[in-house]
Order: structure tokens, then C-alpha cells, then sequence
């Protein structure tokens, strides 16, 4: 269903409902393909289009799931991301210094326009903090080779950096007028130190220059210079940078938006150990919430977010890690609870990982944190930890389907383009390009792409159940290039309840009133059909005629609606995105 159907606030309630929705699914399951909806809908909404920002997310997961375990300490980034967004959503809702201090900050007195604010530009901040991490992975990599090490053995470094982040001369005149400084060079490096510079220069002493010069541009070409670490924040920041003036043209890229990339810029080494030193009781100051507040929740979060992620790394896989969180709000205070697997009791007294560091006397977890942000001091934040021993109920199915993340949206796409054409022999005989399927795709309004999406979760398991799987890599199974009419009649069913539960939980109800021929009096003066007509009213009244939930209650006509394309979209899949679907048996 394409947009404009609906009036525009009406349109961006069921956005908002669609992004709710989607978090609600993720704090279920914890799985990456809930996180992708979550990703997905940010972009629809604030962004207007995934597709164009699909690279840097999906390359993060790429390099995550591919290339981690060659590491010895990695966990996962993909899903955490999305772990970070939700917790600095909850809070900001539950903690009024941080309301206040954002509030103050951007001087925004009204709280729900303060809430729109912080949603569009802490979810910049949250959800792409880690985008970075595909230019650390080689470098710990080879690190790895070497013992860990780089000293006297060769180690990665990053040349034609200077060349990417060169501005012209035009982008440079705005950043200029847009921060009323001169830049020291015209570099994006420069833009993103005046930022830092103009809020922590009178408590750390650092101006924009020293930071160009001597934080932002050796980090890629000189990790030696910074104790053998390669920043992944700092890519991140400077790539997000260039996506954003790419998306959005550089007379979108506000100070705000700076503010959001210099948090990430922030959240990692460059500030523990360049703006400050965190191992010098001395000389360290916490980061206080009024000086940046979008780096200071970066922050906080980044450090509680420690449950629920994937352990890639050699050593990671053996360490004891929580498995789930509990947050407790009391007043400007957080009690948190981690849970451990009571299968894994058994490693605690030699346990590393979390759990050393959240049991030990003093609990090193608490005072790490407080060394980085200002927490349990008058007049801040108060954070307090505990620990506990559970069974692990949480269960995810897996199927044999396999491919890489990068498919999902993609296989939405070729979903949704199955309706194109019913008959299998046509797409043979031309060719569909991805431009053409994607154009469809994005006319959709944002609940009707993760209805595509959603589905395209589901089909493991419907593939499942007629003993089929799909995978983009050779195997030596029989090649499945028709379903049959008993896969049909198996998998017709199964997404009749997914449809159903996916449109009663967002405010869908049965009825038919919509094509009730009065309704449509005076509208028809339009010149629009009684079928485009009626389509537009069922919009607008969220009722569907077809939300039984019998099955078999259904016309052969409606059920064959969703059954019959099944086979277009076999050929579909194949042609955009290289996956095939094989029979087990």
C-alpha cells in the first residue's frame, strides 16, 4: 500500500506505532533480525529512505558475523547498538537530570517537543556508534597474529584518509558560518573539533586546533601514537559524517547533527585517553551531563549495555557474560540486575569477562564508570549494580536457512515485487532490475515495508515446514524451482496467523464497512475508481475484511492471493539477491 492514502498525522501515528512495535519485538527476542526492524523503521521515519543507508549498518553486521573470530576478544556491535538506543530512550523518560540537563542544553522548553528532539537525535548517536568497527577489525586482526601486539612486528595502518575527509571549498564556507569559527584546515576533521572544542575546552583545556592536530588526524595513520589502538569511533563519526551530507546535502547537517557525531567521536578512546586520562586519578574529570549531553548518555550506556551480545572472539567465547538486565528507576537513581546463566554457575570463581568485573571488591564495573562520567556525586546520576544466577528461558528458533544479514531487507524487496507478475515464465524472460524492484518497494508506506520485512523473517520457518531451507552458497541438495500445491496449502496457513497477528497488533480489526458503497458518496467526484476508493477507506479505518481467524474460512480466491506469486518469487530472489531454495529430502 503506497503512501498519501491517509492523512499525514494519521501517517505518522502508525510510524510511530511501527518503530514501538519494533522495539518491543527486539526486547523480546534480543535476535538480529528484530534489530534490523528497529534500524529500519529509525531511518524511514527521520531519514526517508533505509536503502541509502543500508550500507554502512549491514557492512557492520557483515564484518561482525564474518571476520570476528579470526579476534581474540570481540562481542557483538549490531544488536548492542540497538540495546543502547532502547536504554537511553528508557532513561531519559525516567531520570529528570537528564530531561533537564538535555532540555537546558538545546533550550527546548516544551517537554514533547524536547522528546521528538532527543528520539531523532540520540538514535543518530545510539544506533550508529559503531558503524566504525569494519575499519578496527583488520587492525585487531593482525594484532591478534602478532601476540597482540605491535610492537616491532607490522601492523595496519590507514593511508588516503586525508583524502576523504577533505572538504571543498564551499562545504568548508558553511561549516564555517554554521559554527562562527575559522577551521584550521578544511577537513571534516576540523569541523568535528571546533564541536568538541566549544564544549569541553574550558574544562579540559583542549582547543579545536590540538585536537585536529593531535587527536583526530594521527588516529588512522599512527595507532602506535595512541598505545596499538585503532579507533573505531573516530571512523565512525567521520563516516556518518559523509553518509549524512550524502542522504541529506550539506544544508541539512546542523550543529545538532554535529553534536550527535562528536558524541561518537567521544564514546571510545579519544576522550578517556587524549581528552582526558582515566588511569590518572590526578588529572582525570569525569564527563559531566551539561557539558554534552548526547556524549554523556553515549556513554553511560555504552558501559551498562553489556548483556545479551554474541561472543565472537577467542577469549570472549569463554568468559561469563550476562545474559539479560534488569533496570530499576528510583527517582534520578538506577538499580541494576544482571543475570547470569545458572548452567554457567560453575565458572565463577574463575570467571572473566562481566562477571569479574561486576563481583569484585570494589566492584570494578561501578568504578569504571564512574572514572568516565560523573555518577554517583551530589547533584548526579546515582548507579548502583547486583548480580544473579538464573535459568536461561529464553529460546530463539533456528532453522536450517542460511544466508548472510545483508539478505534480509533484500529478500523484502523480491517479496514484494512477487506481485509484479503471477506467472513464473515471465520474469525468465525479462529481467528485473534491482532499481525497478526496489522503486516499488519504496513506495510503500513504513508498516507495509516490514510487512514485507516480517515476512521475509518468517519464511525460514515456513521453509522449515515443507523440509526446504534457502542459502546463498552451493550445497549439494535438489534445487526447488516451483513450489507445490502441498506447500502451498502448508504455507498459506502459517502466514494467514503471522498477517493476522502482525495487523491486530497494530490496531487492525475485522470489518467490512469500508466497501460499503454509502461510504464512498462524494468521493467518487474524484475520478478515482470504487475499488481505489474503498482500498483508501479501509486505510483510513484500519478494518480489513479478511482478518478471520480460520483459515479456511477464506475464498480459494483470497487464499490463492498470497499463494500463488510464491513461485514468481522463487525466480525473483534468485535473480536480485542470489539466493536459491533447496529440498531437504
Amino acid at each position: 500500500m503506497s503512501t498519501h492514502q491517509i492523512p499525514y498525522n494519521m501517517e505518522m501515528d502508525i510510524d510511530r506505532l511501527c518503530l514501538e512495535r519494533a522495539i518491543h519485538r527486539f526486547m523480546r527476542s534480543g535476535v538480529a533480525q528484530d534489530a534490523f526492524d528497529v534500524y529500519f523503521c529509525y531511518l524511514e521515519m527521520f531519514f526517508g529512505n533505509y536503502g541509502k543507508a543500508k550500507k554502512m549498518i549491514e557492512m557492520l553486521a557483515e564484518f561482525e558475523s564474518n571476520a570476528s573470530a579470526l579476534l581474540m576478544k570481540h562481542r557483538d556491535h549490531y544488536s548492542h547498538s540497538v540495546y543502547v538506543f532502547i536504554l537511553g530512550l528508557a532513561i531519559y523518560n525516567k531520570n529528570e537530570i537528564i530531561r533537564k540537563a538535555y532540555r537546558e542544553y538545546y533550550r527546548i522548553a516544551d517537554e514533547k517537543e524536547a522528546a521528538h528532539h532527543y528520539i531523532r537525535y540520540w538514535g543518530l548517536a545510539a544506533l550508529f556508534h559503531d558503524i566504525g568497527y569494519p575499519f578496527e577489525l583488520p587492525f585487531e586482526q593482525v594484532k591478534s597474529y602478532y601476540g597482540n601486539s605491535i610492537i616491532g612486528v607490522p601492523f595496519v595502518a590507514y593511508r588516503g584518509v586525508q583524502d576523504y575527509i577533505r572538504l571543498s571549498e564551499e562545504e568548508a564556507a558553511y561549516y564555517e558560518k554554521l559554527l562562527g569559527r575559522q577551521l584550521s584546515e578544511k577537513t571534516v576533521n576540523a569541523v568535528l573539533a571546533v564541536n568538541i572544542a566549544d564544549k569541553l575546552e574550558s574544562v579540559y583545556g583542549c582547543s579545536s586546533e590540538t585536537i585536529c592536530s593531535e587527536m583526530l588526524n594521527p588516529k588512522p595513520e599512527e595507532p602506535d601514537a595512541f598505545g596499538g589502538f585503532m579507533d573505531h569511533a573516530y571512523f565512525s563519526g567521520v563516516l556518518l559524517f559523509k553518509e549524512l551530507e550524502k542522504m541529506m546535502g550539506m544544508e541539512s547537517m546542523t550543529v545538532t547533527c554535529l553534536d550527535a557525531l562528536t558524541a561518537i567521536v567521544l564514546h571510545n578512546s579519544m576522550y578517556k585517553f587524549s581528552v582526558t586520562n582515566i588511569r590518572d586519578e590526578k588529572r582525570n574529570i569525569p564527563f559531566d551531563v551539561n557539558l554534552h549531553p548526547l556524549a554523556y548518555i553515549l556513554m553511560l550506556c555504552d558501559e551498562l549495555q553489556c548483556w545479551d551480545r554474541t561472543s565472537y572472539g577467542q577469549n570472549s567465547r569463554r568468559e561469563l557474560h550476562a545474559m539479560w538486565c534488569d533496570l530499576e528507576f528510583i527517582g534520578n537513581d538506577i538499580k541494576a540486575m544482571y543475570y547470569y546463566d545458572s548452567k554457567l554457575e560453575y565458572k565463577k570463581d574463575v570467571a572473566k569477562g562481566t562477571y569479574r568485573k561486576m563481583t569484585g571488591d570494589p566492584v570494578s564495573f561501578v568504578k569504571d564508570i564512574e572514572t568516565i562520567i560523573r555518577v554517583n556525586e551530589r547533584d548526579s546520576i546515582g548507579f548502583s549494580l547486583d548480580t544473579a544466577f538464573v535459568p536461561n528461558n529464553r529460546r530463539t528458533h533456528t532453522y536450517l536457512s542460511n544466508s548472510s544479514f545483508i539478505h534480509l531487507y533484500n529478500f523484502a524487496v523480491a517479496l514484494n515485487g512477487r506481485y509484479q507478475s503471477a506467472v513464473p515464465e515471465d520474469i525468465k524472460e525479462r529481467e528485473e532490475s534491482a532499481e525497478s524492484l526496489e522503486e516499488s518497494f519504496e513506495n510503500l508506506s513504513l508498516e507495509y515495508k516490514l510487512s514485507n520485512i516480517m515476512q521475509a523473517k518468517a519464511f525460514a520457518g515456513y521453509l522449515d515446514a515443507i523440509d526446504c531451507f534457502y542459502t546463498d552458497k552451493p550445497v549439494d541438495y535438489e534445487l526447488l524451482d516451483q513450489f507445490t500445491d502441498t506447500d502451498m496449502d502448508i504455507i498459506g496457513p502459517m502466514e494467514h496467523e503471522r498477517w493476522l497477528n502482525e495487523k491486530l497488533s497494530m490496531g487492525w480489526t475485522y470489518g467490512t464497512d469500508y466497501r460499503k458503497e454509502e461510504l464512498c458518496k462524494g468521493i467518487y467526484g474524484l475520478g478515482e475508481d470504487v475499488k481505489t476508493i474503498s482500498r483508501n477507506l479501509r486505510e483510513q479505518t484500519r478494518m480489513h475484511e479478511l482478518m478471520v481467524e480460520n483459515y479456511e474460512e477464506l475464498e480459494r480466491e483470497e487464499q490463492d492471493k498470497d499463494t500463488e506469486p510464491m513461485n514468481c518469487m522463487l525466480h525473483l530472489i534468485d535473480e536480485y539477491d542470489g539466493l536459491r531454495i533447496y529440498r531437504v529430502n
